[in-house]
């Protein structure tokens, strides 16, 4: 007969709160938690934790979903808008955004690793439109 196991007294809760959600490495939360690699990685596994690359892509989706809302009210403003000129600090600021909107779109492709030629292709048309808009509304 085997001997009992003897309690885990570890806060796994939080130990799973920090590796679902957290940005510390895998080797930094077993640092903090005193527990070893081989002891999180069998209870993450086996209690089939959400995926840490999962939940990145997730946060990143949730601000380009955001980002690019924020660039089609904007576009909406503009297009209401009849016989008002765009400020060059609103024209700024809105190259701006199209710009890292661009940039984390970039980032987020190539992280995932998902090739997406119609989607890259709409967003440069997306791109294309509104850089013309903006100098229409420039040189008004």
């Amino acid at each position: 007969m085997t001997a009992p196991k003897p309690h885990d007294s570890r806060d796994w809760v939080a130990i799973r709160r920090a590796y679902e959600h957290g940005e510390e490495t895998i080797r930094e939360i077993c640092v903090r938690f005193g527990v070893t690699k081989g002891s999180l990685e069998n209870r993450y596994r086996k209690e089939r934790w959400i995926s840490r690359l999962a939940n990145k892509a997730n946060r990143q989706r949730s601000t380009l979903g955001r980002l690019f809302a924020v660039l089609e009210r904007q576009v909406t403003k503009l297009a209401n808008t009849s016989g008002e000129t765009l400020g060059d600090k609103e024209a700024q600021q809105l190259t701006e955004l199209i710009k890292n909107f661009d940039k984390i779109s970039t980032i987020a492709n190539e992280e995932t690793k998902v090739d997406a030629p119609r989607e890259k292709r709409d967003m440069r048309d997306i791109r294309d439109k509104l850089a013309k808009r903006i100098d229409q509304f420039n040189r008004r």
